[in-house]
Parts: C-alpha cells; structure tokens; sequence
C-alpha cells in the first residue's frame, strides 16, 4: 500500500500544540511490516538523497502528525519510523474543550499562593513607625491625681485633679511645707503628723500627652483648689469627669508592600511576610498578615481612661477599618509621691516639755513651748503609691516587617497559578489541567497520551 506523506523541517517542543504550516515535502511512501496507524513503518519511494533534515509529517489518509524517530537506509531506498503527535493532531479539539486549568503563562491569579518557588533563605526587615500617634501621645505630659475628698459622687467620693509638671511641682511645695489649718497655737509639724495628707491620696499617675489641651476630655472649667479630705491646698488645677475620661489616639498607615508583589498579592501575606507591631507597654504583638494579603492598610487605635491608667489598643484592617485585635494594658505610670514629716506621737517623752505631754491628745491646746521639743526631732518621710517607668514611651510604636523572597520565575515556561475552568483555546503558551476529561474520537493509547499532556504540564500554540 503506498500514499503521499508531507515531510517538514519543523522546530516545536515535543509537548506542543503547534502544527507546521504550507505543505512540506511531499513524498510517495510505502507501508513495511510491520506497522501501525500509531507508529507507522514507511519506505520512501520517491527519489531523495538525504531526508535527514526532515524531522515530521503529516499523513493525510490517516489524519494524524507525526514526529520522525529515525531514518535508515537500506538496499537503495530510505526508510522511516513514525510516532504519532497526539497534541498537533488533536488540537482543535483540546482547544475548544473546557478544562480546570491549575497553570497557565497567559492568565493567572495573583491572590493564590504560588508554591512552585521555594522562599530563600534570609528575610529583608523593613520598620514603618506610627509616628504621627506617637507625636500626640507623648505631647508633653500631665499628672492625674485622686485624692478622696468627697467633691465627687460619681467617682466614689475620689476627686481626680489633672496637673502639670508645674502644678505638681507647686503641690511638692506645698506638702513639704506650707500651712495646713488656721491655728495659730500649732506649728504646721504637727499638724502634718496628727493630719496627714498622704492617707487622702488614693492614686498618682503621670501620661505622656497633655490632658488638658485635648478636646476628647470633658474637664471641670472652673479654678478647682486641690482639696485634701476636708482641708485645701493653695494649688489649682481642673478636675476630670469620670463619666468622659478616655482619650483616644489613632494613626492610619500604608504597609510597604512586598518587593515582588508583581509575581502575587499572596507574598504580603504569610509566610513570606511576617509583622511584629511593637508598641509601649502593650508589649510585642504578632500580626497575622494572611487579613492584608489584599490590603495595604493598618490603623492602630489607642484609647486611655485616664482615671483607671488602663490603654486599650485595637487594630484595624482596611481604608474602612475592620477591627482584629484588642489588647488592654496600664498606660498611667503610676509615681511615688512624699511629704516630710516629724514624728511627734512616737517622741520619746523625755524629748517632749510639759506643754507638750499636758496637751497630747487636744493638739490645739499645743502652745508656744512645743516648738523647741518638736524642731529636735528627725524627720519621717510619709509616701504614697509606687515608682514607675516612663521608658515605655521613648520610642514610637512600630510595624516590624520581614519578608521573604523567592528565586526568580520563568512564567513561559511554569505559568503561573490558575485554578479556575478555562476553554482552552482562551490562554496561550503553558498550560497545565487537572483531573482531564476530554471527548476524542481516538485510540485509548492516544486518549492515555493527551490526558498525560495535559495534566503534566503542554503548550497551547
């Protein structure tokens, strides 16, 4: 049997779609034994010197492309040995068929996780501070307070008095001197020994912003005197409203983006990004980055009651924040206040004149000749509250970010990720399917070949 075979010069990948073009080299052939549809066996009938350079064909009665696997030359007349091309001969109809497509080079999807790259092995660290919140927070300091004295009801009977580094300053003045009741017969020693102020005092905090320039909290207008139980200082200062005592703080920032998001969305999101926020006493806070692989945006949010010293920070996601964290911790530092007294009731009796010892017990009967007996004594230090740190707030809080990179792609020849049903013939260059289902009119044995193509990994050109 003998029939016209076009030969062709043809340069393509091995799992290529490509089909030669024109009409080749045509060729008279006839069929050895033994041979197959798939595999032909062919004698070349017609004269030619050297076929070498022809590497496939087309046989046109049985509708199929061929690449050449071998020429010989045997008693005058070349022969060749043919494999079919699965992906040629069935183009058309792996083009117009539907396919999950999990690769491609022409499409893809930037949002799903390329894992075909592994990331390398060191990370690139990028710091974004807050620094407008932290520019605001730490603004320059107040003094809140609470001293029991009953002007307020709403907050148990304890008066919270905001007050300045001056102010304070003046209010130190005052509790280690200065005069505490109107009597003229007792020496303000002894008023302080027998009355002392620290018992009135339920809390000292200091923050670092200045309270009485924000305009969140609802102070008292009026020239408040710092009142001790029943007794007043010479220090004004306004009183805060329990029921409007927090000061909120908020900063919305940009995050960098990864340095090649081009290749996906994905990498600013874990594992090849990772953040650290690292703000004041609310400590180190891990950040899932999987809420910013499609945004770019954080606002951190600080709220203080400056009556408790209790902070709540909150963080939020998106240009129209969306809340995913929140944390409570003391932001109030709370200080150690003192005041010098002298210890009179404790004093040995020896120490101590008749005046003294007759009047024990009525101190305004305490006359002129106290004063030698009492100004021989040493002092005691009254204190109250404790000392804290102030070094929380030196530094602003921060976005620590590492990220990850990954070795550079080829995308002609890997694609990119796809996962989505695709008409084939839509894309171009690589492609790779998943789970094939195809209706051909072919062999099993061509069927078992363009499945593996497809799902290995072929070029649709």
């Amino acid at each position: 049997m003998s029939f016209s075979v076009n030969f062709y010069s043809f340069s393509k990948k091995d799992n290529s779609t490509k089909q030669p073009t024109g009409s080749g080299t045509e060729l008279l052939c006839e069929i050895l034994q033994p041979s197959s549809i798939l595999t032909p066996y062919l004698e070349i009938s017609s004269a030619i010197s050297n076929p070498s350079s022809l590497n496939y064909a087309y046989i046109a009665t049985y509708g199929r492309y061929y690449w050449v696997t071998d020429w010989s030359y045997d008693k005058g007349f070349w022969i060749c040995r043919l494999e079919v091309d699965v992906l040629a001969t069935y183009k058309n109809a792996i083009g117009s068929s539907t396919q999950y497509v999990v690769r491609a080079a022409s499409a893809y999807n930037l949002t799903i996780t390329d894992t075909k790259y592994p990331a390398l092995s060191y990370s690139q660290v990028t710091n974004v501070p807050f620094d407008t919140l932290h520019t605001a927070f730490t603004n320059g300091g107040s003094f809140v307070l609470g001293v029991s004295n009953g002007s307020t009801v709403e907050s148990g009977g304890v008066t919270y008095y905001v007050l300045n580094e001056l102010n304070m300053t003046r209010l130190m003045a005052f509790l280690f001197g200065g005069t505490w009741m109107d009597a003229t017969d007792i020496t303000q020693a002894l008023q302080k020994e027998l009355i002392n102020p620290m018992q009135y005092i339920d809390s000292l905090r200091w923050y670092p912003f200045d309270i009485g320039s924000n305009t969140d909290i609802h102070l008292d207008d009026n020239q408040n005197k710092v009142k001790f139980g029943f007794w007043e200082s010479d220090v004004y200062a306004p009183i805060v409203l329990a029921a409007d005592s927090v000061v909120p703080f908020a900063q919305q920032i940009e995050i960098p983006s990864h340095p090649q998001v081009s290749r996906g969305t994905y990498l600013n999101g874990s594992p090849y990004t990772r953040m650290l926020l690292d703000c004041y006493g609310f400590g180190q806070v891990p950040i899932d980055t999987s809420i910013f692989a499609g945004s770019n945006h954080i606002t951190l949010s600080i709220g203080v009651d400056i009556i408790s010293g209790v902070g709540r920070m909150c963080l939020y996601t998106g240009t129209n924040p969306k809340l995913f964290y929140k944390q409570y911790a003391p932001v109030g530092v709370d200080m150690k206040i003192s005041q010098v007294t002298q210890g009179l009731i404790g004093a040995p009796a020896q120490l101590l004149s008749g005046a003294v010892a007759a009047s024990y017990g009525n101190y305004l009967g305490f006359g002129a000749g106290v004063v030698s007996a009492i100004e021989s004594l040493m002092p005691q230090i009254a204190s109250s509250g404790s000392v804290g740190s102030k070094a929380a707030y030196s530094n602003a809080p921060v976005l620590i970010i590492s990220r990850y990179s990954l070795p550079a792609e080829d995308i002609t020849n890997l694609g990119r990720p796809l996962c989505s049903a695709v008409v084939i013939n839509t894309l171009s260059g690589y492609v790779q399917c998943e789970n094939v289902e195809i209706d051909l009119s072919a062999t099993y044995n061509e069927m078992s070949q363009i499945r593996g193509y497809l799902e290995g990994g072929f070029f649709y050109e």
